[in-house]
């Protein structure tokens, strides 16, 4: 009895903080992973290649690269990045790297999902683990275009767990997640 009071105050307690601290993974998100890119002002490493592409707006090379490394989805969603950034008006950069944040808030809503519903830890811990997932200092280092796609993937392959988890009628959408998630070679 004592314990189930216990359970349910705890989660009395993530239920009455959890929108700031949603707001609070939102800010760090911005913090790990924006600012550092937005300070560069582009991207880095093969992504400089992606946004060459997109200022000329060639991405012959683009498809040659990614088709012969068997990579389907990441050319065409860096086509589909290209398209809202054109439509927008903004930058190829701006709104990959926006991208690259709005993933990885969502990446720490999942993990907090997972480390609440599959791994049951108390409260507590499930607020540190999805803080870490945000703050990790690899995110910051990792913004370039060509690692968008893997941060895409990562979190379709976790909210791909939770919808397989989640009930019946959206089951089939986890498993579509789950598989699509597996188009950056690295998932396999």
């Amino acid at each position: 009895m004592q314990e189930n009071q216990r359970s349910l105050d705890d989660i009395a307690v993530m239920d009455r903080f959890s929108r700031p601290l949603w707001l609070v993974h939102l800010i760090l998100a911005i913090l790990v992973a924006g600012l550092p890119a937005w300070r560069l002002g582009s991207t880095i490493w093969d992504g400089v290649i992606i946004e060459y592409a997109s200022i000329i707006g060639n991405f012959a090379g683009i498809r040659t690269w990614f088709f012969d490394s068997s990579w389907f989805l990441q050319y065409y969603q860096i086509l589909a990045t290209d398209q809202l950034a054109n439509l927008i008006h903004t930058s190829y950069f701006f709104m990959n790297t926006f991208i690259t944040v709005l993933v990885l808030f969502l990446l720490s809503i999942e993990v907090a999902w997972l480390a609440r519903e599959l791994l049951q830890l108390p409260p507590v811990w499930q607020l540190c683990v999805s803080l870490l997932t945000v703050i990790a200092p690899v995110w910051g280092m990792l913004v370039s275009s060509v690692m968008t796609f893997h941060f895409i993937c990562l979190y379709l392959g976790f909210l791909g767990i939770r919808l397989l988890k989640s009930g019946r009628c959206i089951r089939p959408l986890g498993w579509i997640l789950i598989i699509a998630s597996l188009g950056y070679p690295g998932n396999l």
